[in-house]
């Protein structure tokens, strides 16, 4: 059990060094990471999250240059009607709190690796938090 343990530790930690290396660049045709309070696809309007993996969500400067590290191994929700992205440290889908988080509009997707393991950038120096179990407009699966 132990051995396992430290083969998982190891390689998170491995691979949150690595990111930036090897993620590949997003292919943008496809995601819109416009802001939307509201989903018009959805029933109901609301945007409509699953999990679709891990994430890492990292502020930059003017030049895209990492200033640090604001989400470390976070969730990654996907709205299933719009494409909406929303990256946070909490577990909404399990009924707990969201905990701190960005959408779509404060950030953008640089890339991901094996398609579960996303990187967002932003311009900003902190994140949102609250410890509800959902946020206005969202609803989660």
């Amino acid at each position: 059990m132990k051995k396992i343990s430290l083969f998982l530790t190891v390689t998170l930690l491995v691979l949150s060094i690595t990111m930036g290396s090897y993620a590949q660049e997003a292919d943008d045709k496809n995601v819109d990471l416009e802001y939307h309070a509201s989903c018009p696809s959805a029933p109901g309007g609301l945007h409509v999250m699953r999990l679709v993996g891990r994430g890492f969500l990292y502020q930059e400067n003017s030049s895209g240059k990492i200033q640090k590290k604001l989400i470390e191994n976070g969730n990654t929700f996907r709205c299933k009607y719009c494409g909406h992205y929303l990256i946070c440290t909490g577990r909404p889908q399990l009924g707990w709190a969201v905990a701190n988080y960005l959408e779509g509009g404060s950030m953008y997707l640089k890339g991901m690796i094996h398609g579960s393991i996303f990187e967002f950038r932003t311009k900003r120096s902190t994140t949102n938090y609250t410890s509800n179990k959902t946020i206005p407009g969202y609803r989660f699966e």
